[in-house]
């Protein structure tokens, strides 16, 4: 259950963080100081992507974290050939 929560909060955060790139021009002329505030809680998501990977990840990945972020582990699941046909490039796709 909770690692459902965090996931879902993960996908919140890039959904937003993606949303913002694509307007922030408009955003900023528009909002105002609260654009800068939006950013700070956009850019928090890079310490909740490093706090997911060295907790949650480690427990569902069952491996010692060797990179920063969360994302970085996936990438190296896909990309290293060692783990083909495994069940953590599964997880990883499926993330």
């Amino acid at each position: 259950m909770t690692v459902a929560i965090y996931t879902i909060a993960l996908f919140c955060w890039f959904l937003t963080a993606m949303w913002l790139l694509r307007r922030r021009h408009r955003l900023r002329k528009r909002l105002g100081p609260v654009y800068f505030a939006v950013v700070g809680a956009v850019l928090g998501g890079i310490p909740l992507d490093a706090i997911y990977h060295f907790i949650v990840g480690t427990l569902w990945f069952r491996d010692w974290p060797r990179e920063w972020t969360l994302s970085e582990r996936l990438q190296r699941y896909r990309d290293d050939p060692r783990y083909r046909g495994t069940w953590r490039l599964r997880h990883a796709d499926f993330v």
